[in-house]
């Protein structure tokens, strides 16, 4: 492998100009800068990223800790940071914890070890996330929560209004006259309770207070999904219209309707919540849709303001809306089959 000394003698030149070539820090005649890059590019010479951020301090790199890649809405505010980070000439590590204490204890050390520049944070509030941010401040590397646990009231955070897609799935049901609604909720999770709250405020307006059904999921996954969609084929609750947390949730919720002889919106009218995964349901998923993107280049932004002064002072919270998408899983309650309780 080539080293700094390698392309200095092939061009000629000291390595002290090949280091002001390859970083830019000061003028070099245009002959002799010509000489570098190409005695860079014949000998394949490839800088020494962490060698480099231990001197100047700064890695050119942002991290994304993620608590998953499988759940589309990931991968897609993921993508909004990378767009706006390799924009503002940064590279993203992305760090997927699969929510464990000991991969964010790793990461964690990675981050320091590699002197990242900055972190986007989207995470369930799991007591390593709050040692990793305690750790991270300690250190002074800015952050920005996307999506992730509002308990991180010490940091820029970019969220959706929560409660508001709770409100527009159930009010969608609303709308098309179903009175009997259920809920899928997760267990412990503050943004299926902010969803949930949303169902409620649009079951108030309608004069009732709280779903007729409220199922209880331990996490956003399609496995949990289908395990309560069975549970439900199976007990036949007396309700017409059902909102899941998710997309996920709602997905696999269908597909055990579907194994049990039952169906999508025959036997009873569903939303999700993302829009993420509503194209890959037939029929089509109605879905509130999460700009996911845009929050993820708005806390791109947010975070680039803090990493170069121009933000300063307490922490901002940015809300975004979502949008109902109306697809084909929900129809008028009158066509739906009244089920009939089990004696």
């Amino acid at each position: 492998m080539a080293t700094i000394k390698d392309v200095a003698k092939e061009a000629g030149v000291s390595i002290a100009t090949v280091s002001a070539v390859i970083n830019n820090t000061r003028f070099v005649a245009k002959p002799t800068r010509r000489r570098v890059l190409d005695a860079v590019e014949k000998l394949g010479y490839q800088p020494n990223r962490m060698a480099r951020a231990l001197k100047k301090k700064k890695s050119q790199m942002i991290a994304h800790i993620l608590p998953s890649v499988m759940n589309p809405f990931f991968p897609a505010a993921l993508k909004g940071v990378e767009d706006a980070a390799f924009a503002a000439g940064y590279s993203v590590l992305v760090c997927n914890t699969e929510a464990s204490p000991e991969r964010i204890q790793r990461y964690t050390d990675l981050l320091l070890e590699t002197q990242v520049d900055g972190v986007v944070i989207t995470s369930p509030g799991l007591r390593s996330i709050h040692e990793m941010v305690e750790t991270l401040q300690r250190n002074k590397i800015p952050m920005v929560v996307l999506s992730g646990p509002r308990s991180l009231q010490n940091v820029d955070r970019v969220l959706v209004d929560d409660v508001q897609c709770g409100y527009l799935a159930a009010r969608h049901l609303l709308e098309t006259g179903h009175e009997r609604i259920g809920f899928i909720q997760v267990r412990r999770s503050t943004t299926s309770k902010h969803r949930l709250q949303g169902v409620c405020e649009a079951l108030q307006e309608m004069g009732t207070a709280v779903p007729d059904l409220v199922l209880e999921a331990e996490n956003f996954t399609e496995q949990e999904g289908y395990n309560l969609g069975l549970n439900f084929a199976e007990q036949k609750p007396t309700i017409t219209g059902l909102v899941a947390s998710n997309d996920m949730l709602a997905v696999g919720f269908s597909e055990a309707l579907h194994d049990a002889g039952l169906g999508i919106p025959q036997h009873v009218s569903l939303v999700g919540i993302d829009n993420t995964m509503a194209a890959s349901l037939r029929p089509r998923l109605s879905s509130v849709a999460i700009p996911a993107y845009d929050m993820g280049q708005e806390a791109l932004r947010r975070l680039l303001a803090r990493m170069d002064g121009s933000q300063t002072g307490a922490p901002l919270t940015t809300t975004l809306n979502p949008a109902i998408v109306k697809g084909h899983s929900v129809i008028p309650v009158a066509v739906h089959p009244v089920p009939q309780r089990h004696a």
